[in-house]
């Protein structure tokens, strides 16, 4: 009898590991794998020797090594043990999935090059387990479970090779360019000639440097051969006659992949294209060239095998590769002028997308039966009182965003599910749309709206801290919108949800963590200091004062809003009051009216009761209005006041304290509350407006601190040229120092004019600081005026 071996590997950050090979007497190595029962695999399991990784424990992390089988059949790894995920490599295929004990549920099989030594890599975020055998992506699966701790390996082969590498860190990186051309740069240049381009003062710029690229095939890169699962943005502008782009999964130069995009004039084409050993093979490609001097926001969304990219929001194209696998960012550019590069942001994206067509199994059955057949998936239940139906991708997440399309049914999706009995969900229910929660199998309903048009439905439900919004679309009307309040600290999985009978989806839908929205700048920092222009940059240029001492924002709000008073700094009295308005008519004597949010200190009183462990909190008295009426009240205790909030959801409105919601009522009429101003007052202490922040999807604020990506230079002639010529120039010519975004005409005729790329509908308010250019070759001040 020939003696099996069982692989232990040892696991340290960043080293190879030396192998061990240790006999395991009585085991038959012919009796290979796939063939074992579960008994037999429970049993080289229990047996294999575990190397615990200690400190080195993660949920994100990367481990790689290279298996040679040898002539034998497989090979496989199990991550937990008795529950956990393994991975399995034969000559010719590889695929993972559930291990519970000596039984096995395989989720994911692919299709491998047929020889004897693999190269693999398992990588895992968070819940998300991704497997790549020789560069190419075979397969994906979600798995909650704590930080690793061993790993198991058994089959009798060769491993070597191996790192384990925790990636403590997220994606994240930012990059604009201020600095000087000889400062150090975190970018590597692989070809072509890189520089960054800047003013003289660029102190006293709005946008000051950029980067700029020229030559055949240029192409710099940045970040690690890890990095996935992340969006990246970068402004971009190119010349007559040239190409431009972005690289992705790049794992050297030769092999990446590419989004080209030429000008209309040098082949009016954008293209999605894969590098592989110097060989460059077309994927995609559409007509639509970018027009010369115009800057655009590029946005590529890249992980778990699947890359999406848009220019100016727009979706451009949405791609599965089993390429695409992990690798550095870089920037592209082809053409003997200057192609200029700015503002790249990269931050980590955590999704799940089921197309029907990937290798990617992140949605498993939770309840209910489901199937997919005839370009639809479809649910179906037994008889009440059956379990709700649930096709879940399983996380831990605290927030989510999903979209589905149901097309017959009362079918749904859900997010925060903890299993059959607990979630919440936004349904099409007998001709409504509906937002429920189910607590303990007992159902809630939160908002419920009638639906007047014929299905199919797109669905998208999101929560943000605490709030949930719904929104329905059908073939035509328009979207029915529902908001209401969750209750804190709920987690779990998403995905699609049927509560009765049978429901039919179309087999595309997605589950992420929704985006959070910046607030608003307070001022123009870059101008704030200087005396002649505080009335416009300093932190009371965005804020006017009025009756009573109140503060009101000059912009404008015709949507959902949020106010937050940062008050860790400020020295709060007995009774001292802060009230925070939006949805306001203006400063005409009427404080209360629209949504009012009030935070009160009150006195401390020795006889109240207060937390034993916390003697020393605050007690504070917290107030909701409409329209003057109030509409909630209650006191909590806190040992620090840090941050106060009002915000809107649709028709829900909510105070927060310390981030925490508090106080919430929903306004079915809201729609009849008339203001759009948003302010605040404090009685006994002082807030200066710079601790108020403003946070609006409505409102579009521009500094031009960064391209101005959502303009476009107007076209003349017919389109064949532009109107003026638009850039970060100095106004004064007896004095540079001092630049700002700027138009001048050009050689095709008097007039500068740039659009905004954006659609908006009424009501419509702009307000703008703007002043004349000095030219002292056109004339004195007076002959170089001109209209504005």
């Amino acid at each position: 009898m020939r003696l099996a071996a069982v692989i232990v590997l040892l696991l340290s950050l960043g080293a190879t590991a030396a192998v061990f090979v240790i006999p395991v007497a009585g085991r038959d190595e012919a009796a290979m794998l796939p063939e074992r029962t579960p008994e037999q695999l429970a049993g080289a399991l229990e047996a294999a020797p575990v190397l615990p990784i200690g400190e080195d424990a993660a949920d994100f992390y990367d481990l790689a090594f290279t298996v040679n089988l040898k002539g034998r059949n497989t090979f496989m790894l199990a991550t937990g043990y008795p529950a956990g995920v393994y991975v399995s490599v034969e000559r010719d295929a590889a695929s993972m999935g559930f291990l519970s004990g000596g039984t096995r549920l395989e989720r994911v099989r692919g299709n491998i090059r047929n020889i004897d030594a693999h190269s693999v890599l398992l990588r895992r975020r968070g819940a998300f387990h991704e497997l790549v055998v020789d560069g190419m992506m075979t397969g994906g699966l979600s798995f909650s479970a704590g930080a690793e701790t061993a790993f198991r390996m058994v089959g009798g082969v060769d491993v070597t090779d191996v790192k384990f590498q925790p990636i403590r860190e997220p994606v994240v990186f930012g990059d604009d360019f201020m600095r000087e051309p000889k400062e150090g740069s975190p970018w590597e240049n692989i070809s072509g000639m890189w520089e960054t381009i800047g003013l003289d003062h660029p102190s006293l710029s709005a946008n000051p440097f950029r980067l700029s690229a020229v030559g055949a095939r240029a192409l710099t890169v940045v970040g690690k051969p890890w990095w996935d699962a992340y969006r990246a943005t970068v402004s971009i502008m190119g010349a007559p006659g040239q190409k431009m782009g972005v690289v992705f999964s790049c794992r050297g130069p030769d092999n990446y992949y590419l989004f080209r995009w030429s000008a209309r004039d040098a082949g009016n084409v954008a293209e999605l294209l894969e590098m592989r050993g110097g060989g460059m093979s077309p994927i995609h490609s559409v007509d639509a060239g970018y027009v010369p001097g115009v800057w655009y926001k590029l946005e590529l969304v890249v992980g778990m095998g699947r890359a999406r990219l848009y220019v100016d929001e727009h979706l451009l194209f949405d791609v599965v590769s089993r390429g695409i696998s992990g690798g550095r960012f870089g920037l592209f550019a082809d053409g003997v002028n200057r192609t200029y590069f700015d503002d790249v942001v990269i931050g980590p994206c955590q999704e799940a997308v089921y197309n029907g067509m990937s290798p990617f199994r992140y949605f498993r059955p939770l309840s209910g039966i489901w199937r997919e057949d005839a370009g639809k998936m479809t649910a179906s239940l037994g008889p009440p009182p059956a379990f709700p139906g649930l096709y879940v991708c399983g996380t831990n997440w605290r927030e989510w965003a999903v979209d589905a399309t149901v097309l017959s049914g009362n079918g749904g999706i859900a997010a925060a599910v903890a299993d059959p009995l607990n979630f919440t969900g936004l349904v099409v229910k007998d001709g409504a749309a509906v937002l429920l929660q189910h607590k303990a199998g007992v159902e809630t309903l939160l908002a419920s709206r009638p639906l007047n048009v014929p299905p199919p439905y797109a669905l998208r439900l999101e929560t943000s801290r605490c709030l949930v919004s719904g929104t329905v679309s059908g073939a035509s009307g328009a979207p029915v919108s529902l908001s209401a309040s969750l209750p804190h600290g709920l987690s779990g999985g998403a995905g699609l949800l049927t509560l009765s009978g049978r429901a039919d989806f179309a087999p595309n839908f997605r589950v992420g963590i929704p985006d959070r929205q910046e607030a608003l700048l307070s001022g123009n920092a870059t101008f704030s200091s200087e005396r002649e222009m505080s009335s416009w940059a300093g932190e009371m240029s965005d804020w006017y004062t009025s009756k009573g001492g109140s503060f009101w924002y000059r912009g404008f709000f015709t949507g959902d809003v949020e106010v937050t008073a940062e008050l860790s700094d400020a020295k709060i009295p007995a009774l001292g009051l802060l009230a925070l308005g939006v949805r306001k008519t203006g400063d005409d004597g009427t404080p209360m009216n629209g949504y009012v949010f009030t935070v009160k200190k009150m006195p401390r009183n020795a006889a109240a009761p207060h937390d034993a462990s916390s003697p020393d909190n605050d007690d504070f008295q917290l107030k909701l209005y409409r329209e003057g009426n109030e509409m909630a009240e209650r006191t909590v205790s806190r040992d620090a006041l840090l941050a106060a909030s009002i915000r809107t959801l649709g028709d829900t409105v909510a105070g927060y304290v310390n981030g925490i919601p508090v106080l919430t009522f929903r306004d079915p009429a809201s729609a009849a509350i008339a203001g759009y101003k948003a302010a605040f007052k404090a009685e006994g202490f002082s807030v200066p407006p710079a601790n108020i922040l403003v946070t609006a999807a409505s409102m579009r604020d521009y500094q031009f601190g960064t391209a101005p990506t959502d303009w476009r230079v107007a076209m003349a002639n017919d389109g064949r040229v532009t109107a003026g010529n638009w850039d970060v120039t100095s106004r004064w010519q007896c004095d540079t120092r001092w630049s700002f975004f700027t138009g001048v005409p050009n050689n095709h005729g008097k007039l500068a004019m740039v659009w905004n790329k954006k659609r908006f509908t009424d009501p419509i308010r702009i307000e703008f600081d703007a002043a004349i250019r000095m030219q002292r070759e056109r004339g004195n001040r007076y002959e170089y005026a001109r209209d504005i």
